[in-house]
């Protein structure tokens, strides 16, 4: 990067007002960026979530997934380790973050989720908004009891766990 480039940032960085949602005329896309984008979730709720997933991430067990959706596009078979449900069927940190605060902004009274998979998802909802009750839906009995297990460990008492099919 030249001066010129460097000095442009600099004066950007200093002067810019936008970033924090000023000079938004709209009041919802102002509300979205404030309370949504730009809000921060209580790092200890983030703690209980990620040592779930980490825990799930080291479980070695095999389980027979019973996929009444679209299924995984990662692995291919019925029989999956845990460890890999948790890695490529879960939400990474930041999006259950964003998850979360949609939810404390747009959730009241309840919160609809298809696909609860091991819960990850389903448990950043329910601790955005611990007032409103999250209905969740799996169809495959042996996630959907992981699922109900880690929602017990995190302590919350607000989902609902629905298992069958979505007909």
């Amino acid at each position: 990067m030249n001066s010129y480039g460097a000095l442009k940032l600099i004066n950007y960085l200093l002067f810019s007002r936008h970033g924090k949602g000023h000079g938004i005329h709209s009041p919802f896309v102002f509300n979205l960026i404030s309370d949504v984008f730009r809000n921060k979730i209580d790092p200890a709720i983030v703690l209980t979530i990620e040592n779930i997933r980490k825990k799930n991430l080291s479980d070695k067990r095999t389980i027979d997934v019973l996929d009444l959706g679209a299924g995984s596009s990662r692995m291919k078979t019925n029989t999956r380790r845990v460890s890999e449900i948790a890695r490529y069927s879960s939400v990474p940190p930041k999006y259950g973050i964003l998850l979360s605060n949609m939810a404390a902004e747009f959730g009241k009274p309840v919160v609809v989720e298809f696909g609860t998979s091991i819960g990850i998802s389903t448990m950043y909802l329910a601790a955005g908004c611990p007032e409103t009750l999250v209905y969740t839906m799996e169809g495959c009995p042996e996630t959907a009891g992981i699922a109900q297990k880690n929602f017990s460990e995190a302590g919350l008492s607000n989902i609902k766990l629905l298992q069958g099919s979505f007909d």
